[in-house]
């Protein structure tokens, strides 16, 4: 979101008399016209466990979105040493759509070796959708005290840039 300042300055001329005056600022916020969110159920995560994340989506724009895709990463990282990334997380399913609340749809995603793919067929203006799906903590999430999984979507096929956002879920202590 940005914020946008604007001023007039109005010069007239009365008479003899020229003058300047400014307006009153407008002050606005400009929102993007796909506003993503992301976060888990759960607090912390131990080894084996299941979490569920929400990926949410609002459509700000006066007209539809169609074939939105949302690549999740399932909290992809390079291991000291290692060649090429792992993912600490496994999608496990199911995937469910809600649309303004209401369950739209089962969704099956594509799963490759870089995560999962979920793909909206449509967004309505002014709508909003909530993807729920599962993912189970790996042999690749870090254990030791102080660790976290930061799992990463990326949002395209809107309108603008593709947008990013992420969840981080510390390890559980016990």
């Amino acid at each position: 979101m940005a914020t946008i300042i604007n001023q007039a300055n109005l010069t007239y001329t009365y008479g003899t008399t020229t003058e300047n005056v400014l307006s009153n600022l407008a002050v606005t916020e400009r929102t993007e016209p796909l506003s993503p969110a992301k976060r888990t159920l759960e607090d912390a995560y131990r080894a084996a466990s299941d979490l569920t994340y929400l990926i949410s989506l609002q459509n700000n724009s006066n007209a539809p979105f169609t074939d939105l895709t949302v690549q999740d990463n399932l909290g992809a990282f390079t291991p000291a040493g290692a060649a090429a990334p792992v993912q600490p997380l496994t999608y496990t399913g199911p995937a469910e759509l809600y649309v303004n609340g209401v369950f739209a749809q089962t969704l099956t995603p594509a799963v490759t070796e870089d995560g999962v793919t979920f793909t909206l067929p449509s967004l309505p203006s002014g709508s909003n959708a909530l993807i729920l799906y599962k993912a189970r903590v790996n042999g690749f999430a870090p254990l030791s005290q102080g660790s976290e999984i930061t799992n990463t979507a990326t949002f395209t096929g809107g309108a603008g840039e593709p947008q990013t956002v992420s969840a981080a879920i510390p390890v559980d202590s016990y």
